[in-house]
């Protein structure tokens, strides 16, 4: 038995998924997970290394090392790279993916004199475009999330427009 493994981020969840091919051997093949599931392929993984048993439908066995890495990647939390906030129901807030996945958040938005026009110790309410409750003008802001990951700080940057 000779095997492969693809993992993934499992939609956002603070969680990963994993799927194990396999070349040779008889099929059915059976993958002993920490979850008691047999299946090739699982959710729900915390990040961390997985030794899983494979088996083939005549016992041979195979031994796979899975390595779920939930460290954010500019595809996880690249948010929109605008938004127009102007009441029209449609993309009327900074929307940020799988933000809920990450521990101690520190949130702002700088515009293009370095002034913080808005701040957040947590992202429960996506960011209405207002600061000191005044709409702010169309142009390119800069974000900067702060964040711990897997216990360790980590920090991502970005541009966003806002386009009324």
């Amino acid at each position: 038995l000779r095997s492969f493994v693809t993992t993934y981020p499992d939609g956002g969840s603070g969680t990963g998924a994993a799927e194990i091919q396999i070349e040779g051997g008889q099929e059915p093949f059976r993958a002993f997970w920490p979850s008691s599931d047999t299946s090739l392929q699982t959710e729900g993984l915390l990040a961390g290394t997985y030794s899983i048993l494979v088996q083939d439908a005549l016992g041979c066995e195979t031994e796979v090392l899975v390595e779920i890495d939930l460290s954010p990647t500019p595809d996880c939390l690249s948010s929109d790279l605008g938004f127009s906030p102007n009441g029209d129901g449609i993309n009327d807030s900074w929307e940020i993916p799988c933000i809920s996945q990450y521990q101690n958040l520190e949130i702002q938005v700088l515009n293009r004199w370095g002034q913080r026009v808005y701040y957040a110790l947590s992202y429960s309410q996506p960011w209405d475009g207002r600061s000191r409750g005044a709409d702010l003008p169309n142009g390119t802001y800069y974000y900067v999330i702060r964040f711990i990951n897997n216990g360790r700080p980590a920090e991502f940057k970005g541009t966003l427009s806002i386009v009324r």
